[in-house]
């Protein structure tokens, strides 16, 4: 049996032996290391027990650390049981901080870069240690600070708390309990911290579903939900690019429905661009949704057939061309923007060529022939702009057609005949005749016979031709003369 003051000695051990600290038992809960609007200076750090066992600081001070050096020895105050303990670095009385505190050391200087915390059972580095926070490599792994924005939010632990090296184991505030009344920070100081469920990721509907070159893209996000309605407001934020990836246009909307529209003014015809839309709850956004291959369509008659040689010349029946007008408003790359040219029937027509180089100004002529001006098969004596031996006009069943985005999903932009005979031009070899078949005017009907007449006059062509036609040039009518 036990003498009684063996029996006393053991419960005077025995305490000391359950109460020893482990890592993890107490870890950092929060950090304030931007300060407040009031001050840089107005910083919190906020501790969080773990366990079922109070801690008393008067009779076991702790330290932390910030990288190798001492910052603090926290040598009074109270850490309740599973508890909250705040560390400030001013009173009351000059911070935006409310919350009741625990501690004030002038000492807690929280940097914004580079830094690691430590936490040790014990006055200096040689006690246990308990936990860290950050991993001393660049910006603090959490929390925002964008001061432009009046953006202060703390850098809080995630629960179960994990390891305070880890990033995923921190989120930025999106709460503001323990703060003055309106201010903007955001953290929960002596509070649990509070981590955002992010919003939904939206759907997104585009209209209308054939866009041209004076049309308004709209798009329309959907099923857009925050599950915990904190901490507002809900928004869609809508990112516009060309083809190039280059953002053109961003647009916010916080009213459901949330919409947003690119104007015409900053597309053009022939070319695609792409849309991601985020879902933002004020603290995490979601997304994106991208949306691809927003095809920008040509109007009809924006680039019409404006001549064609289905005659060729008497130097050779294959001395074939077409002339392509540019009605759009805009300067036509065809290496970013290919055209497609169509022939066969207008019930199924079937791809002959695809432009896919040079330059089409607005309002001028981009000139596609079989041979170069300089092949003595040529009467030609313009430079055409592509040459392209897969041109075949037939002189006995014409159609033609341009479209948009060569392949599955083009748009026919314009055509010219009804696959019968063409409407215009002239063959007639005994009588050294080879006239073009040219359009009256750009916005006329190219499938209907009066939009056409035979080439009246010669421009263009190698000195002493009697070919017609105005390859290059604007269409003329002649003016017979008076009597």
């Amino acid at each position: 049996m036990l003498s009684r003051p063996i029996k006393f000695l053991l419960l005077l051990i025995l305490p000391a032996q359950i109460l020893a600290w482990s890592y993890g038992d107490v870890v950092f809960n929060e950090l304030m290391w931007m300060g407040t609007a009031m001050s840089p200076y107005d910083e919190f750090l906020e501790l969080r027990n773990m366990t079922d066992t109070q801690l008393n600081f008067s009779a076991t001070p702790w330290a932390i650390y910030r990288m190798d050096e001492l910052m603090i020895i926290i040598d009074s105050g109270v850490l309740p049981a599973h508890g909250l303990f705040l560390i400030c670095r001013r009173e009351s009385s000059a911070s935006l901080i409310t919350a009741p505190r625990d501690f004030i050391s002038n000492a807690l200087v929280l940097t914004n870069s580079n830094t690691q915390y430590s936490l040790y059972a014990g006055t200096s580095s040689s006690a246990t240690l308990i936990d860290i926070a950050d991993d001393g490599d660049g910006a603090p792994m959490s929390g925002r600070f964008i001061p432009s924005e009046n953006i202060r939010w703390s850098m809080e632990r995630s629960d179960p708390p994990g390891h305070g090296d880890d990033p995923a184991n921190w989120h930025p505030a999106c709460l503001s309990i323990g703060f003055a009344a309106g201010a903007a920070e955001r953290g929960t100081p002596g509070a649990p911290n509070y981590k955002n469920v992010p919003p939904t990721l939206p759907n997104v509907v585009i209209s209308p579903s054939f866009i041209g070159s004076d049309t308004t893209i709209f798009a329309e996000a959907r099923n857009v939900i925050d599950p915990d309605d904190i901490p507002g407001p809900l928004r869609a934020i809508f990112d516009w690019f060309d083809q190039s990836g280059t953002r053109i246009f961003t647009e916010t909307d916080s009213t459901p429905p949330f919409t947003s529209s690119l104007p015409p003014s900053l597309t053009e015809p022939g070319k695609t661009y792409s849309l991601e839309v985020y879902s933002f709850d004020g603290t995490d956004s979601t997304g994106p949704r991208v949306i691809e291959n927003i095809r920008i369509h040509f109007e009809k008659g924006d680039l019409v057939i404006n001549e064609l040689a289905w005659a060729g010349s008497m130097l050779s029946p294959d001395d074939q061309w077409i002339e392509i007008y540019n009605n759009s408003g805009w300067t036509i790359d065809f290496s970013q923007t290919p055209i497609e040219l169509l022939s066969g029937s207008p019930d199924a027509p079937e791809a002959m060529l695809t432009i896919e180089d040079g330059l089409l100004p607005n309002g001028d002529f981009f000139l596609i022939s079989n041979f170069s001006e300089s092949d003595p098969r040529t009467a030609l004596d313009v430079a055409p702009d592509i040459v392209d031996t897969r041109l075949a006009l037939r002189d006995d069943s014409l159609y033609l057609a341009l479209r948009d985005f060569p392949g599955d999903g083009g748009h026919i932009i314009d055509e010219v005949g009804d696959g019968g005979a063409p409407f215009a031009g002239m063959s007639v070899p005994a009588d050294s005749v080879k006239y073009s078949m040219a359009r009256n005017s750009p916005s006329a009907d190219g499938t209907i016979p009066p939009s056409w007449h035979t080439a009246e006059v010669s421009i263009g062509w190698k000195p002493h031709r009697l070919e017609r036609g105005s390859p290059g040039s604007e269409n003329i009518r002649n003016t017979p003369p008076y009597m």
